[in-house]
């Protein structure tokens, strides 16, 4: 793709995630996501063939990647203590942009039945699950060093997605409750 394509798809995008992220997918129309973008409507047809595909390529792919970062985030460290790895994973939440925390909040209001339609939360819980796990093994082996149950490994990782979804909504976190949670935790 051209770098002028590139720049206008990228554009539908950025119009697209604001939108669906304040209304939802169903409050939003491609005359709004064009009238957001600054193009005519046709133009987004040319790269999108309806709202759907553009609604999946702005969520589906981006929490698949948030997730496959995180995997590499913790698979990189595993030499850390886990308390460090957890707060890490969290800080990483805060830092991502404006946008970022806009396409993981519609995502999180998808699992969590937030809206009408909830088009992806079928596909987006699979993944999520498919995750889950991951994140469990690898949390249990550090906690077991501590007698602790594959159960604490379950609670650590909902606290840490609880957190997320926080992070995503409100946009901020009491790192100072967080520090004494996870030493509870870890």
């Amino acid at each position: 793709m051209e770098s002028r394509d590139l720049m206008t798809k990228e554009r539908i995008e950025r119009a697209a995630v604001a939108l669906f992220s304040r209304l939802g997918y169903d409050g939003v129309g491609m005359r709004a996501i064009a009238d957001e973008a600054n193009i005519a409507v046709s133009v987004i047809y040319y790269y999108f063939k309806n709202k759907e595909v553009l609604y999946r390529d702005v969520v589906l792919s981006f929490f698949e990647r948030v997730m496959e970062e995180a995997k590499h985030y913790i698979e990189s460290r595993q030499g850390e203590e886990l308390k460090v790895l957890a707060f890490g994973l969290l800080e990483s939440a805060l830092n991502l942009s404006v946008e970022q925390k806009s396409r993981l909040k519609i995502a999180v209001y998808e699992i969590m039945g937030f809206g009408k339609t909830n088009l992806l939360r079928a596909e987006l819980n699979a993944l999520y699950k498919q995750y889950e796990m991951i994140f469990y093994s690898f949390f249990w082996e550090k906690l077991k060093r501590k007698e602790e149950s594959f159960a604490s490994s379950r609670v650590l990782f909902s606290y840490l997605s609880g957190k997320v979804a926080e992070t995503v909504i409100k946009g901020t976190l009491p790192m100072d409750t967080i520090e004494s949670d996870l030493s509870v935790l870890c």
